[in-house]
């Protein structure tokens, strides 16, 4: 593993990763004009600066641009036309975030035109939200928020404003022969503690034991929740797993690392598991199965991961576009080691890294926090680039959508759900793939999708963020 230590005046950032180290602050160059406090000048300055030493596309970058602009159209006018993920924000001010539904009132919602109408089908409410207290479940459609109806123009929009409130209303309606009946309005008021949302079963499919394990992000609670139902799943003599990332916008690289070694087949402490590949000061660096582990979660004992190894051959995972970042690990960084088998949509395609930088003088001269992208990631084999997202083969192309707004969405982790009852019969029938058995192609679906809150947050979360 190489570390490096770089020195930079004016920025000071931390990266617990070991691929750089906290900086110093050092006297200001003295031909650099000195900008007042707190102005657009100042500002712009500070992030050009440090963009010139970490941005992974920092050779782009222009050599005297206009540096009165407000800061955050500076910063987009100055990033890569590759970079669709470096952010910055004032932590401050909400303005310059965008509101979620599911850290505001806990749950998901795809909007599409389908039976003859727009509306929002709810594709997943977090146990014990203000969504699931309001009555909310998965498969429920809805014809308006607070008193909106939903259309073309503001199938965006219209969630995103629901979700800037601190409470809101939702009309419920049922589809039956061509009819919709529509319901008594839903109260749903915000709060943000939610139970942990992992789910884990084992299911018997003619006889073979299959682990299912729904993750809902890889920031929660780390390798603690991985090792218990490992230890379930080994207990139980699982034989096949099925790990549903569906909704993951991604998190933590060691969960990432814990989560593969803990699936493929022989992974050691020096097994390689990912490489990030920087700009001229960045260099390149490999970090092994356990380095990524103790990068992030330091004092977790490696051996406690492999001893809950399954050590199986294949997986298989189920995606949506939603799929991001270190989710993404798992499909592409699992491929050296075992056969991964993807059921869904195509991932959103984060094969970037980045990490926080902020001002961290005392007191600060400027407001704003930055997470560009510093890296480019790929597998032990080199084995990346996949900004345009990882697909499933052709026969595994799947939309849990399907079928609406006649078949509602099943609870995740049904046996008869879409997605899931896809892979379970590929291993009922022994195959890694649908396509020789599908006699007759599947019908096109009846729906147009025209936004899905999943989507648009996962685009919003920072890239593999390197803490």
């Amino acid at each position: 593993m190489e570390t490096r230590s770089i020195k930079y005046y004016a920025t000071c950032l931390i990266a617990g990763v070991g691929l750089l180290l906290a900086c110093e602050k050092e006297p200001a160059l003295p031909d650099k004009p000195v900008y007042p406090a707190g102005s657009n000048e100042a500002a712009n300055q500070w992030m050009l600066d440090s963009l010139r030493r970490y941005y992974f596309w920092n050779t782009s970058l222009p050599g005297n641009p206009a540096l009165d602009k407000e800061p955050q159209a500076f910063f987009r006018s100055v990033l890569h036309n590759d970079d669709r993920f470096s952010l910055l924000f004032d932590p401050n001010d909400g303005a310059t975030l965008t509101p979620s539904l599911r850290t505001r009132y806990g749950f998901e919602l795809s909007v599409l035109e389908t039976g003859g109408r727009i509306v929002g089908v709810v594709t997943l409410v977090l146990k014990q939200s203000p969504a699931e207290r309001a009555g909310l479940k998965r498969g429920d459609i809805l014809i308006q928020l607070n008193g909106k109806p939903f259309t073309k123009e503001n199938a965006a929009t219209l969630p995103v404003e629901f979700a800037s409130g601190s409470s809101g209303t939702a009309v419920r309606a049922t589809y039956a022969g061509s009819i919709w009946n529509e319901e008594e309005p839903l109260t749903i008021g915000m709060m943000y503690t939610f139970e942990h949302q992992d789910k884990y079963t084992v299911l018997d499919v003619n006889g073979t034991k299959v682990g299912y394990y729904f993750i809902l992000s890889f920031n929660e609670t780390g390798t603690y929740s991985l090792l218990q139902a490992f230890g379930e799943f080994k207990q139980a003599g699982v034989q096949e797993m099925v790990i549903d990332l569906r909704y993951n916008y991604g998190g933590k690289v060691s969960s990432s690392a814990a989560l593969g070694a803990m699936l493929a087949p022989g992974i050691s402490s020096n097994s390689p598991f990912i490489t990030y590949k920087g700009n001229a000061n960045g260099g390149t660096v490999h970090h092994s199965f356990a380095q990524a582990l103790a990068a992030e979660e330091p004092g977790t004992d490696f051996n406690r991961i492999t001893e809950q190894s399954l050590n199986l051959k294949r997986v298989f995972v189920l995606t949506t576009e939603a799929t991001a970042s270190a989710s993404e690990l798992i499909l592409n960084n699992l491929k050296p080691y075992m056969e991964v088998i993807q059921v869904g949509e195509t991932t959103y395609g984060k094969d970037v890294a980045s990490f926080e930088i902020k001002d961290r003088r005392n007191p600060p001269e400027v407001r704003w926090v930055m997470h560009p992208v510093i890296y480019k990631l790929s597998n032990s084999e080199g084995e990346g680039n996949y900004t345009e997202g990882i697909a499933p083969t052709q026969g595994n192309i799947l939309s849990e959508l399907e079928g609406l707004p006649d078949d509602l969405l099943r609870e995740l982790g049904d046996k008869e759900e879409a997605l899931l009852a896809h892979a379970l019969q590929m291993i009922s029938r022994g195959s890694s793939d649908l396509q020789s058995h599908n006699t007759e192609s599947r019908a096109k679906p009846e729906y147009v999708l025209l936004s899905t809150t999943a989507v648009m947050q996962a685009h919003k979360e920072p890239p593999v963020y390197l803490r």
